[in-house]
């Protein structure tokens, strides 16, 4: 009586119980433990090789049950991270100390986002009401020789811890790379929507940053402009929504 696996010649068999067991192991390293050991001989029977190779089929199929539920607990933990930093992100905005703003700058972003060409202009017959200034990344050598998408994210990070802040802040982030160099260079320019300081809202939030305080002529300028200078080159650039 010839079995299912009468096509394959001994060759062609002993190829797809090595590939079986070397699927079970990479399985079984997702799985982070070992729950099987199987001992692969150079030399063993037609009939061991079938046994074999069913043995191999069947603990091929129980880990692939094992990775679905694996997954699906992994997608609940992940799930249920997301919620919880939801909450917590949500309870910091609650408990976060409220301060005095200048004027309510959404219709001045949504003007400049929109690309409405008065946005600016309108904001250049209040410059007496804010303060501006440049800021800039203390740390960007720690940078060197990274790829650019990862000097790009870290300034998309410094945005994120904004986030709760923006309704105090106008302004963009900007990574640019020194072409003599190579070096990462972090420069912003900020409106400060409050007689509030930086340190006063943001605590310690922007201890690795510098700050100096510009004319409102030149931050227009800078927020229209996006080009470097000495030799920079701009990568990225994210504005406070």
């Amino acid at each position: 009586m010839s079995s299912k696996y009468s096509k394959f010649n001994d060759e062609i068999l002993s190829k797809k119980i090595n590939g079986l067991y070397i699927q079970c192991k990479k399985m079984e390293d997702i799985l982070t433990h070992k729950t099987k050991d199987f001992e692969i001989k150079n030399y063993i029977s037609r009939e061991e090789m079938e046994i074999l190779c069913d043995e191999l089929s069947s603990y091929q199929n129980e880990l692939k049950n094992k990775e679905k539920e694996f997954k699906k607990l992994e997608e609940y933990k992940l799930k249920q991270e997301e919620e919880e930093s939801r909450k917590e992100a949500e309870l910091l905005k609650q408990q976060q100390p409220k301060f005095e703003i200048i004027n309510d700058l959404e219709p001045l972003k949504r003007n400049f986002f929109n690309k409405e060409e008065r946005s600016l202009e309108l904001l250049r017959t209040e410059l007496n009401n804010y303060k501006f200034y440049v800021i800039k990344y203390n740390y960007s050598n720690s940078m060197f020789g990274k790829p650019e998408y990862m000097a790009c994210n870290l300034m998309k990070g410094f945005i994120k811890r904004l986030d709760n802040y923006t309704k105090y802040l106008f302004g963009v982030f900007r990574c640019f790379t020194n072409e003599s160099n190579g070096d990462y260079i972090y420069v912003s320019y900020i409106l400060l929507n409050t007689p509030s300081s930086f340190t006063e809202i943001f605590g310690n939030v922007l201890d690795d940053f510098s700050f100096e305080e510009i004319d409102g002529n030149k931050f227009i300028d800078k927020i229209i402009e996006n080009t470097g200078e000495n030799n920079l080159n701009l990568l990225d650039e994210n504005y406070i929504h």
